[in-house]
């Protein structure tokens, strides 16, 4: 990077102190991210590309204060946890220091398809952050993919959302944080998958997520400070077919109902939940009835009065999945269950 130019530069320390001016750079980052590295810590990111930075310093009132104004054409971040380097396009951002805070004013990134802007202040004495805000639009599931690493060619499609955060950066106990994501024209294996926002909100080591969809609704609740877990769970799925362009679920129709508690600890966690379910069809096959509990205890999986049932009006709709042929009449069923997975007692 090279240093461009200095302007109104001013040093007075004679019973009138005064320190400011304008120190401006423009150049390629990567000598400076090679300099730190060496430095400091070889796990610094390699950062590269064209930057222009301005720095103006000024001491209103004895205070020395210090604004930045970055801009960037083009960036690209490597060395990082994640596959693939970051590229970012117009990159901006305006950072001021005064006292013992650090603030974000503004930041404009654009990358993975989408956008990233950005504000929030820093108190270093406390180790506190005030209200931190992220907004992102259009970032794309493929870019995403690529950019992690991931094989996902299968699914397309964009996230929207925001994230902000407030509170003891130490101490998750007195934090607030808050994460809107919005996902938009999905799609796997060229299938539509409905629009779905998934809302979390962590408030003094507690929280509370909802993931809403046309016709589902899933809600959490759970402590995340205590060693033991304790919380509870919902899941209102009114349409199933919403789930067709999962693999092996691509012929279910019908709806389910799913409560349950979280239990035990994050290592070996515990989950009892009760389920109800009508209308179900899956290739053909008639599921009308399901209710009962399932429980998750030490590594295993049990049933608590589990009843399945449903009637066959007409054995020709089974030739698919059964492919028999010349099948007619009415069959009736029922199916009870208790007891473990591993030997369930059928009744």
């Amino acid at each position: 990077m090279l240093f461009r130019s200095v302007e109104n530069f001013v040093f007075r320390n004679a019973g009138n102190d005064r320190f400011g001016g304008r120190v401006t750079f423009s150049g390629n980052p990567e000598s400076i991210s090679t300099f730190a590295r060496g430095l400091f810590s070889p796990s610094i990111p390699m950062i590269s590309g064209e930057v222009s930075l301005r720095i103006d310093l000024s001491q209103p009132s004895g205070n020395l204060r210090m604004q930045c104004h970055l801009a960037s054409p083009r960036l690209r971040i490597a060395d990082i946890p994640a596959a693939n380097p970051l590229n970012a396009e117009n990159v901006s951002a305006v950072v001021h220091w005064s006292g013992d805070a650090v603030t974000l004013d503004s930041m404009h990134v654009e990358t993975l398809g989408g956008t990233l802007k950005g504000s929030g202040t820093l108190a270093l004495r406390e180790g506190e952050m005030r209200d931190f805000n992220v907004r992102f639009q259009r970032l794309d599931s493929g870019q995403i993919a690529r950019f992690l690493g991931i094989h996902a060619k299968e699914y397309s499609g964009s996230f929207s959302g925001w994230c902000s955060a407030s509170g003891k950066i130490e101490s998750i106990e007195t934090m607030n944080a808050a994460l809107v994501v919005e996902v938009n024209k999905a799609f796997f294996h060229s299938k539509p998958i409905p629009d779905l926002a998934a809302h979390s909100v962590l408030d003094k080591g507690v929280l509370n997520a909802r993931i809403s969809g046309a016709h589902s609704m899933i809600t959490i609740t759970a402590d995340v400070m205590k060693s033991a877990l304790a919380g509870k769970f919902t899941a209102d799925i009114n349409q199933l077919s919403d789930f067709s362009p999962i693999p092996g679920m691509d012929d279910l129709r019908g709806k389910i109902h799913v409560s349950g508690i979280l239990g035990g600890t994050p290592s070996r966690p515990e989950v009892s939940a009760s389920v109800a379910g009508d209308s179900i069809r899956y290739r053909n096959f008639p599921l009308d009835s399901l209710k009962g509990g399932v429980e998750y205890r030490n590594n295993a999986v049990s049933f608590s009065n589990v009843r399945l049932a449903g009637r066959i009006s007409s054995l020709a709709t089974l030739k698919p999945p059964l492919h028999v042929d010349s099948l007619s009449g009415t069959v009736s069923y029922a199916i009870e269950m208790d007891g473990p997975l591993t030997g369930p007692a059928e009744r």
